[in-house]
This record gives C-alpha cells, structure tokens and sequence, in this order.
C-alpha cells in the first residue's frame, strides 16, 4: 500500500509540474504534447479492444492523429476533409479487403475513438488561444485536479453512499459533492489570482467540477465494457494517459463552449 502511494506521489511531481509548463508555453510546445498524449490514448483504446478480440486497425491512431493537426493547424475545412478521410480509409480498408464480418463494429470503434480523443483533445488547445487563454486552461488544469483531490479523499473520510453508479462503485456520493464544493472554492480563488472574468467563478465548477467527473464516469463506462482495471499501466499506479485525462476531455469542451456561447 505505501509503495502504491509513494509510486502515485512520484508520478504526480514529475508529470503534473510538465503538464502546467506545457499549458503555461502554448504554442508548438503544447501542440506536440497534445499530439503525443493523443497518440497514447489512442493506442490505449486500441489495445484494450484488440485484448478483447476486436481488432482495430493501426491506421485508426494515425487518421485520430490526422483529425487533431486538422483542428490545431488547420481550419473548418481542414476539418470536414480529415473525417471525410477516416470514412473513406476505414472503409476502404475493409471493403478491398472483404473483411465484413463485424466491419460496422470496428469502424464504429474507430471513429468513436478519434471523436472522443482527437477531437475532444483539441479543445485544450482551442481554450489555450482565447482571449486570457493561459490563465483559463490553468485554471480549468487546477479546478479538475481540485476536484479529483478532494471527491477521493471526502469519500474516504466520510463516502457512505456508494454504489449509486454500477460502473463505479467505489464513488460516493458524499465524494462527488465533496469534488464539486472544493471546485466552487478554489474556482473562487483561481479567478481572484488570475483575474479572469466573474462569470468564471461558476464556469469553471461546471466544466471542471461537474463535467469534469462526468468525464471520469464517461471512462469507467468504456473500461467496465471492456472488462479492464486501468486504460494501461504506463503512469504505474496512476494508470493510463487516458486515466489522467479522462476528465479533461470533457471539461475542456464543456468550458469551451460556455465561452463561446456567452461571449465571455
């Protein structure tokens, strides 16, 4: 058990302070490391279907690889080609090769993985170029990692009612609404530091508090599927690429589209 934890405390010193410097830069810096985490998870997905017996094809990660430069780099255009690319080589793929039986399945796969990973990714980045940009994805960075912190450790103390979600029985409730208070405090104090616009205050307990765990959720449904502990053992205790960002590739979106919505 201490080994478990001292690996977890090791992985978070490194990983988190990279994590804030990439965020921090922006630019090509953070692009490449979307790109890299984007490919991870994406091999993540695969290799946990192929374990399954489904087998997904190598060139999934490379048209989900495709799809996330098309929305960094490019435009809408540039967008609508890379799908329009992955329909056309998926299917291609299996249509010259014969390959029917459970063709539907694999692509479905496929594409849902680009969706939810490349697509969903792309969102950090998109955030990271907004007016304030820097200060309002640290921020969102904070307020998820706020939410975690404090939703696992008030179930610890306190978790009761567990069991209300089947594919995560471990969480309570007492630890989902101990996440989204925390995340009301420090969203409070986030936007004071960086002076972000009021209307932050709630924005970011809603991206980061509520959909974040949302996210989290979204991941326990894919892995209760699949009949797997952890997307991968890469981060040791921590898991997988995929288990670190389940989160953000909810709130990320989430806090993106409030602010474009409201003119923030």
């Amino acid at each position: 058990m201490k080994s478990k934890l001292l690996n977890r405390i090791i992985v978070s010193l490194i990983f988190g302070p990279v994590t804030l410097l990439l965020f921090w830069l922006g630019g090509i810096a953070l692009q490449i490391f979307l790109g890299i985490l984007t490919f991870g998870m994406l091999f993540e997905i695969r290799k946990s279907h192929n374990d399954k017996g489904l087998r997904i094809p190598f060139m999934q990660m490379i048209l989900g690889e495709i799809v996330y430069l098309a929305l960094v780099l490019g435009n809408s255009i540039h967008f609508i080609g890379a799908i329009f690319l992955t329909f056309v080589i998926l299917g291609g793929m299996h249509i010259f090769r014969n390959d029917v039986q459970g063709a539907i399945h694999r692509i479905a796969v496929s594409i849902f993985s680009i969706v939810y990973i490349s697509i969903f990714i792309s969102m950090i980045y998109s955030l990271r170029n907004l007016p304030q940009g820097r200060e309002v994805v640290i921020s969102l960075l904070f307020t998820v990692w706020i939410t975690d912190t404090f939703a696992y450790f008030t179930g610890m103390l306190i978790g009761k009612h567990q069991g209300i979600i089947a594919i995560s029985p471990n969480k309570s409730l007492e630890g989902f609404i101990g996440g989204l208070v925390f995340s009301i405090i420090g969203s409070y104090f986030l936007v004071r530091i960086f002076g972000l616009s009021a209307q932050m205050i709630w924005m970011l307990p809603v991206a980061g508090g509520l959909i974040g765990q949302f996210g989290d959720l979204f991941e326990s449904l894919i892995k209760r599927d699949l009949q797997i502990k952890d997307s991968s053992r890469i981060l040791f205790e921590h898991g997988g690429v995929l288990d670190r960002f389940d989160s953000l590739l909810f709130s990320a979106p989430a806090l993106y589209i409030l602010y474009i919505l409201l003119g923030v």
